[in-house]
This record gives C-alpha cells, structure tokens and sequence, in this order.
C-alpha cells in the first residue's frame, strides 16, 4: 500500500470561475492533494493567484503542480431533459482538448 501511495497520482482540478470560494477550493484541493504526494494540474481561468499562494504556502511542493489557462465555455444543451448530461460531458471534451 505504501508503494503504491509514494507513486501518487496526477489529478487535476478544473474550474472555469476563480474567484470567491472557488479560488479557495482550488488553493486548498491543491494543497492537500500536494501533500499527500500527489501530482497536480489545474486549469482555471487566472492561474496567478493560485500559483503565487501555493509558492508562498509550500513552496516544497511546487514543482509537483502546473497551471493552465482555461476559460468556461458556454455550452447550451440540446434539450432541457439533457442538461445534467450532455452540459458536463461538452465541458470536459472541451478541458481535453
């Protein structure tokens, strides 16, 4: 178990708003998902606040984590029935790419 932990994963944290809490859950997902080794992306639409918290919070782990620009794009559903579908899967084609 312990070697399969010391590996980590890579995760990435997505968010197309990075202001109010959503710049708070992104500082702290981070942080955690860093200390317990971790590797980490974020995609987020202004990465400098992040990148300059995380530097000046623990700054050890920084070379484990690389930032993105990403804009949320506006994706409409084809049909009302859809949306909690077709909005979220059209969100993460658009984050692969």
């Amino acid at each position: 178990m312990t070697e399969i932990m010391s590996q980590g994963k890579t995760i990435a944290l997505v968010d197309g708003f990075d202001d109010g809490h959503h710049l708070t859950h992104l500082r702290n997902y981070a942080r955690a998902l860093l200390q317990m080794g971790h590797r980490v992306i974020e995609l987020l639409p202004d990465p400098e606040p992040v990148r300059q918290w995380i530097s000046d919070t623990c700054p050890e782990h920084a070379d484990n984590i690389r930032f993105y620009r990403f804009e949320h794009p506006r994706i409409q559903s084809p049909s009302w029935r859809l949306r909690n579908v077709y909005e979220p899967l059209a969100l993460w084609k658009s984050v692969g790419k």
